[in-house]
């Protein structure tokens, strides 16, 4: 665990080193994976495209959502 932990940390120095000027695309990348633009953004455009995948995309998001919350506690 050890080992994966200081991996993790080389590759955000790594990054954070050799990729100045990425700032606003990496916020992007994060406001497309929020738990609020899920609801309101990919949802409606999933069920609008077909029912059960509308259906499928809000349940995924709110247990995801809902298993952040847990591991946070």
């Amino acid at each position: 665990m050890d080992e994966l932990h200081r991996a993790g940390v080389a590759l955000a120095a790594y990054l954070q080193e050799h990729l100045h000027g990425t700032e606003e695309f990496w916020l992007w990348v994060t406001y497309l994976g929020d738990p609020g633009f899920i609801f309101l953004f990919y949802f409606p455009l999933a069920y609008a495209l077909q029912h059960q995948l509308g259906v499928t995309v809000l349940w995924l998001a709110a247990i995801s959502e809902w298993l952040n919350v847990v591991f946070k506690w």
